[in-house]
């Protein structure tokens, strides 16, 4: 999923009390998020298991940026 900026301002003509649990675009940003902390947790976990992981990782994440499995 491509970035996504926090739609989430103070001069935010549609907030509201409950507002992040009904924007779409709110929803769409907490989505990559959500992505990003668990990539950044692989990586993590990667990197202290050892360099025969961290290749099989890069490998893999090589395979999915080319559009394989």
């Amino acid at each position: 999923m491509d970035k996504v900026d926090n739609p989430c301002v103070k001069e935010c003509p549609d907030r509201t009390s409950t507002c992040h649990g009904t924007c779409e675009r709110y929803i769409r940003f907490a989505a990559w998020r959500e992505e990003e902390r668990e990539a950044r947790a692989k990586r993590q976990a990667a990197k202290a298991a050892g360099p025969g992981l961290q290749r099989a990782l890069k490998s893999k994440q090589r395979r999915e940026r080319q559009g394989r499995k």
